[in-house]
């Protein structure tokens, strides 16, 4: 869990240090859902999309985007997704992607937090 004090629990938060590839942005805040709070983290870049048929399959093991008759020149082992999802599960939370698969990609992750009112 993520252990934030109560007045940083409602309020957003400014992530200087986050490490976002150029051409992206980022933000943090607070959300709730069902009485539990949630530190949400998002990451926008603006780069070729993911098509949306494949934006689950972006995070199983070895998988790289498939776009026939594009060729991206982005390589990798196809495991950073599939490890940022398994930390982030570990502690509770999930992440998830969203794209129209033409402009540009947001990655959400979203980790429980558990407020020390005596901060």
């Amino acid at each position: 869990m993520l252990t934030i004090g109560q007045e940083g629990a409602s309020s957003a938060y400014h992530l200087s240090n986050l490490s976002v590839p150029k051409k992206a942005a980022s933000c943090a805040s607070c959300g709730e859902v069902n009485d539990t709070r949630y530190a949400i983290i998002s990451v926008q870049d603006s780069g070729m999309g993911i098509p949306p048929d494949q934006l689950e399959q972006i995070f199983d093991r070895n998988y790289k985007v498939d776009r026939p008759g594009v060729e991206t020149g982005v390589e990798g082992s196809g495991l950073g997704l599939t490890i940022c999802r398994e930390i982030v599960q570990a502690h509770g939370g999930m992440v998830r992607a969203e794209s129209d698969g033409k402009t540009g990609a947001i990655f959400y992750v979203s980790l429980p937090c558990m407020v020390n009112e005596g901060r």
